[in-house]
């Protein structure tokens, strides 16, 4: 309603732009590992060594698609949609660095699911909900619909080491084997993006 159904259009196109990294190559590669983490649940050594190294090829594929979609927004979107779509350009700068963050997380669900807590999803769940929807209105009055946009973007960026922490807690994981298979992916594709 703040917006108008023209700049609820720009942003639909930027998201689902944004987020084709997530929705193509991420999200079945998350459907795929739940069963492996299933069998592997009486073993945390294993299970751990299992989440890691997906979590390290979640990072490795998202964050320089994400990164890399960021950096040639405009001209992917002009040449893609047209000039007359230009205005969801920097939206999905934006967007897809949100949704390379977001990536990295995605297989934390499927985790929970392992390890016999699916609660925890939910209460992160509303923790993400809660600090979106606050930055949203908060931006959004500010900068308009791009601070929607930079509100997916600052969430995702607060709220990942966050969600990476409650689960090295919960599941018994080593936060800093976490972290250490997301840096380089991470550094790189940061790396691109700004260069």
């Amino acid at each position: 309603r703040l917006f108008g159904t023209q700049s609820l259009g720009y942003f639909t196109v930027a998201n689902e732009l944004a987020m084709l990294p997530s929705t193509e190559l991420i999200a079945p590669l998350n459907r795929a590992v739940f069963p492996g983490y299933a069998k592997l649940s009486g073993s945390n050594q294993e299970l751990e060594a299992s989440f890691l190294n997906t979590v390290g090829l979640i990072a490795l594929l998202a964050v320089p698609a994400g990164a890399g979609l960021a950096a040639v927004s405009m001209p992917l979107t002009t040449f893609v949609l047209g000039s007359q779509w230009a205005t969801s350009a920097p939206l999905i700068e934006s967007l897809a660095l949100a949704g390379a963050v977001t990536a990295i997380l995605a297989n934390n669900s499927s985790m929970y699911y392992a390890i016999g807590k699916p609660h925890i999803i939910t209460v992160l769940g509303v923790v993400y909900v809660t600090l979106l929807l606050s930055l949203s209105l908060i931006l959004a009055r500010r900068v308009g619909l791009q601070g929607i946009a930079d509100a997916y973007l600052v969430t995702a960026a607060v709220f990942a080491p966050f969600s990476m922490a409650i689960l090295a807690r919960i599941a018994g994981f080593s936060l800093r084997a976490m972290l250490s298979r997301i840096a380089s992916p991470v550094v790189c594709g940061l790396t691109m993006y700004l260069l």
